[in-house]
């Protein structure tokens, strides 16, 4: 019973901390919704790619180059929305102190996509799955360091 005492507000105050910083993000901006929209986009091709790439009897060639290439055209598209006024949503501050290192991140993720829609592009499915797995390990780094975890 002492136990629970004393780490109750222990407890509290880590965890009403760690929701302070995410809940004093502001959302409001234009280019934070901007961005998170343009990210769901990418998102949603990702997905497709990835749904095509796992079915190993049939793998529909045309449907697979269309979508690699609007996955290389929105992959930049998010990027342009990380303004200096644009602090905030699931976007860590760090993007804005530790900005080269943001930079770096977002230039990997393009160079894979980049990779990726080659490889698609010259029909090598056994090459793309590997570049493909190259997009989503650039994703999850640059999550890692520059995103607010979300439910």
């Amino acid at each position: 019973m002492i136990r629970k005492i004393i780490l109750l507000p222990i407890i509290f105050t880590i965890t009403s901390c760690g929701l302070n910083e995410i809940s004093e993000q502001p959302t409001d901006s234009p280019n934070i919704r901007e961005r998170q929209i343009a990210f769901k986009v990418i998102s949603g091709d990702i997905k497709e790619l990835k749904d095509i790439l796992e079915n190993d009897k049939i793998i529909d060639k045309e449907k697979l180059k269309t979508t690699s290439t609007q996955l290389l055209k929105h992959a930049n598209i998010p990027f342009e929305y990380f303004g200096e006024n644009d602090k905030g949503g699931h976007s860590r501050p760090n993007i804005w102190t530790q900005n080269d290192t943001f930079i770096e991140e977002r230039n990997k993720f393009i160079a894979a996509v980049e990779n990726f829609n080659q490889d698609i592009q010259k029909e090598e499915i056994e090459k793309a799955r590997t570049s493909f797995g190259n997009i989503t390990t650039t994703c999850k780094s640059c999550h890692d360091l520059f995103k607010f975890k979300t439910n």
